[in-house]
């Protein structure tokens, strides 16, 4: 196999390698030795312990560690994205602390997605996605427009995000669309606990509740009414008649 025709075939591969060791040496970089005892912080989800740790660092090293912890949320799968987000917006405020977040939220699904597609059913078995619990989601990208079904899930509070790239890359979705979905839907919820955090950090406390509030109703009739919003995707309905003559 020619240089050539070995980069053809395993450029991408390479680059989304060299993507996660440059992630892997930032983090050391950031937590050294203290990256175990940070990963169970954040899987506690205690938003003063990451707030006390984001402070201490200052502000460029934290905001570093602000969007590395919000990739890691995806990555992992068990990260709690909502105590990252708040402590953030407690420190940085709302924008600021949104835009951080953000980034970080969608540079983790770019790098999980893609090495989810290329490993295939390796790395999807390793993130265990093929539980019964899951298979109304796979059911529904199939019989739907898969990059509505994933910005659409990606706001459910009843599942992990972190888990919805390892199923959409077993999808026929494109990788543009999924990005695409993913940097549509995915500021609602960053937006909201951002902003509840940098009103915590005024003492406005009635419009941290309000923001809290709006994004709970939001998410509960999203979650109460999923069947039917996805039956409103373009193409769906006629792809489910089509899915159900089939068998």
């Amino acid at each position: 196999m020619s240089v050539k025709k070995f980069f053809q075939k395993f450029g991408k591969l390479i680059l989304l390698i060299a993507l996660l060791v440059l992630i892997i040496i930032i983090l050391w970089a950031l937590f050294g030795d203290s990256l175990p005892a940070l990963f169970h912080l954040l899987k506690e989800g205690d938003e003063e312990a990451i707030e006390a740790y984001i402070q201490q660092e200052g502000f460029w090293k934290g905001a570093l560690a602000v969007i590395a912890m919000s990739a890691l949320q995806v990555v992992s799968i068990v990260l709690p994205g909502f105590a990252i987000q708040i402590a953030a917006g407690i420190i940085y405020g709302g924008v600021r602390s949104f835009f951080m977040c953000y980034f970080g939220f969608i540079l983790g699904n770019v790098l999980v997605f893609g090495f989810a597609r290329k490993m295939g059913n390796q790395i999807s078995n390793i993130a265990n996605i093929d539980k019964p619990k899951n298979n109304w989601i796979r059911e529904k990208m199939a019989s739907a427009n898969p990059a509505f079904v994933v910005g659409f899930v990606n706001l459910l509070p009843i599942l992990p995000n972190g888990i919805i790239p390892y199923i959409a890359a077993r999808s026929s979705i494109r990788s543009y669309e999924y990005v695409m979905a993913i940097c549509v839907t995915s500021w609602i919820q960053i937006l909201f606990n951002c902003a509840a955090g940098g009103f915590l950090k005024r003492g406005q406390y009635l419009y941290m509740f309000l923001a809290l509030g709006i994004q709970i109703g939001l998410l509960v009739f999203a979650t109460l009414k999923r069947k039917w919003i996805i039956s409103l995707i373009p193409g769906g309905k006629k792809k489910q008649q089509d899915s159900q003559q089939k068998q």
